[in-house]
């Protein structure tokens, strides 16, 4: 059985770059909150404008040369020219897609293009691998990038925009650019890309437990203890592990298999519990029909992410997304249907349920909404609808471009007036305001090494079931949950006051602490409300003072070249600079031997042992570990 220990982060504003952060999760200008989702994409898919880019093959043959090698590893050599630069080395090429290279007869064809094809240097603003899409079953040409460039307020996505292509001089039109979901696409949102990645891929129709698709064998379904079981099912694409398959096969057990009274508690240590319901979220609202939540095992990815040790859904291929048949799709679409264990088991735990329903309301208020999401479609419109129409090759008329951006607008109204009319999602939660921490008396004050805080929040519309403060230490990692209370005992000011209070302990030197409120109304449902709204992966923050070497506020002498994240951690510890070819030995902190191991791994789990201080030697090398 797993430990618990330590989570993750979403937003808008001004951002502030923290050391040691992904691209995609930066501080507020005020540095009082960690946001994922925030800042720009790479200048590569800057959205303002279309880009131009020139394949030259060396052979005029060279599309019956893709379609003779379509679904193999084989890649074209061409000549490529990306804003009027043209790359060093050859690039090469492929057709992609499925349905789009399958059911399209027109000679627009989706292409992969692999940048370091000849060079594994060579690449366009750090990015080795491009997909660009024709749109075929999207007239409209905007449906991925509304849906990918949105969602990243809330979960991860994949960057999106458009270029005009040009093959052997002419003019194939506009094509969407979709970021490739590999290891530069982890290390925009996570804190390494040293995890291990699968695509689920059970795509064929046919019999069996799902009903076709993946439904049953792909979408977190527990199969067994046998990894043999899983392959069929899941594309192994990196990893760094020499059994990656127990993470996977750990977590759909938990998943599938633990009492609904104890699911939350006990699936949390291996699933990103809150982004998981953030990502059927999103899937759901956006009536996503190559999804998780649709077809199971098609057009998803699965991280198992090693700074948290857990499991993450990740969304991929949004081109079939907000289609007019779907604008009616439940919000616990498909919970009654056991195939799909991500809505079948976490929306019938009546906690998670109503988490899950903040976090809707959240995307419905600040998203998914006529106003911003019109405005969205004209913004996406005002760029490429002279280039729909200029296109000689295009799939859809002009006319049909038109009439499709006109249904993306009713096809928001309608839905958005389905939810309105839903009684679940328009149950009104608490209000929190002015969210503060106060270290001796004064708000965001700095925390020494060993001061705990008081974090105060007001809470107001009508009765309330309960406050809780969630806090765990870290840029990622589970937290810990303890009670507010408004009784002028915790630092709350004076009893019924509306002001709520309680207590995160000290922490050593250089320790990130983040914490989020939950607001527990008393009506039937037990509505929750979030600030930030966008928990877990948007969340308040402060930093200990110190260095990463203080313990108690005395200076370190031991040597630098190992560090140690989270430090302290409840055990888990990832240990960066280690030399595997040297042995590593665990001390307490009275000198005693605890442990003697060769390892190759970078997540040292020493979370058997009591609360203190450790030392860890790694041949003449050592550091302090703190285990809280």
């Amino acid at each position: 059985m797993k430990k618990n220990y330590v989570l993750m982060l979403c937003c808008f504003p001004l951002f502030v770059m923290a050391q040691g952060m992904p691209d995609r999760m930066n501080l507020s200008a005020d540095g009082h909150r960690i946001v994922t989702g925030s800042g720009s994409n790479n200048d590569f898919y800057n959205i303002d404008s279309i880009r131009t880019i020139h394949l030259i093959f060396p052979t005029t043959s060279w599309a019956s040369t893709l379609a003779s090698n379509y679904g193999t590893d084989y890649l074209l050599g061409a000549t490529m020219i990306y804003n009027g630069d043209t790359l060093a080395s050859q690039v090469g090429v492929q057709y992609r897609g499925q349905t789009s290279y399958m059911m399209n007869t027109a000679i627009k064809k989706s292409f992969n293009i692999a940048i370091d094809f000849e060079d594994p240097e060579q690449d366009i603003n750090n990015f080795e691998n491009l997909n660009l899409n024709c749109g075929f079953q999207d007239a409209s040409f905007m449906r991925e990038a509304l849906m990918e460039n949105l969602i990243q307020k809330y979960i991860p996505g994949l960057a999106v925009n458009w270029v005009n292509l040009y093959i052997n001089g002419a003019d194939y039109g506009l094509y969407t650019n979709v970021q490739q979901l590999n290891g530069d696409y982890l290390k925009d949102w996570f804190l390494t890309n040293n995890g291990t990645r699968w695509r689920a891929e059970k795509t064929i129709m046919g019999p069996g437990p799902g009903g076709g698709f993946g439904a049953g064998q792909s979408s977190l379904n527990y199969l067994g203890v046998d990894s043999s079981d899983y392959t069929p099912y899941y594309q192994l694409k990196k990893t760094s592990k020499a059994n990656p398959w127990e993470d996977l096969i750990e977590c759909a057990d938990a998943l599938n298999n633990t009492p609904l009274s104890a699911l939350e508690d006990n699936v949390v240590n291996y699933l990103d519990l809150d982004r998981a319901l953030w990502h059927i979220a999103c899937e759901i609202i956006f009536s996503d029909d190559d999804s998780y939540i649709h077809k199971g095992g098609m057009d998803y990815y699965v991280y198992w992410e090693p700074e948290t040790d857990r499991i993450t859904p990740l969304e991929y291929d949004a081109n079939s997304v907000m289609n007019d048949p779907n604008w009616n799709w439940s919000p616990f679409y498909k919970e009654a249907d056991i195939n799909f264990p991500l809505q079948n088991k976490l929306l019938a735990v009546p906690a998670l349920c109503q988490r899950y329903l903040a976090h809707v309301r959240t995307i419905m208020e600040e998203t998914f909404n006529p106003t911003f999401m019109e405005d969205y479609i004209n913004y996406y419109d005002g760029i490429i609808n002279a280039a729909v129409n200029a296109d000689p090759v295009k799939i859809y008329t002009y006319s049909q471009y038109l009439t499709d951006v006109a249904n993306l607008k009713t096809f928001v109204e309608n839905r958005h007036t389905f939810y309105q009319g839903n009684v679940e999602i328009n149950q009104v939660g608490l209000t929190i305001s002015n969210t503060l921490y106060k270290n001796a008396g004064l708000a965001w004050d700095a925390v020494d090494p060993g001061e705990s805080v008081v974090v105060n929040t007001s809470i107001s519309g009508g009765g309330i079931s309960g406050v809780n403060l969630y806090y765990g230490t870290g840029l990622v990692g589970l937290f810990t949950k303890v009670m507010m209370y408004d009784d002028g005992t915790h630092s709350d000011g004076a009893a019924g006051d509306g002001v709520y209070g309680a207590n995160i302990p000290g922490y050593a030197a250089a320790t990130d602490v983040r914490f989020y409120i939950q607001a527990i109304k008393n009506n039937t449902p037990l509505t929750q409300t979030y600030d930030p709204p966008g928990a877990e992966h948007d969340v308040y923050y402060y930093k200990v003072t110190g260095t990463a070497t203080d313990i108690e506020g005395e200076s370190s002498d031991l040597d630098n070249i190992l560090s140690a994240y989270p430090n302290p951690s409840n055990g888990k510890f990832m240990i960066h600079g280690l030399d595997y070819n040297k042995e590593i030995t665990l001390y307490n902190s009275e000198g005693k031997l605890l442990e003697q191991f060769y390892t190759n791994a970078m997540l040292l789990d020493f979370s058997k042992y009591t609360v203190g201080m450790y030392y860890l030697h790694n041949g003449d090398n050592r550091i302090k570990l703190m285990i809280q």
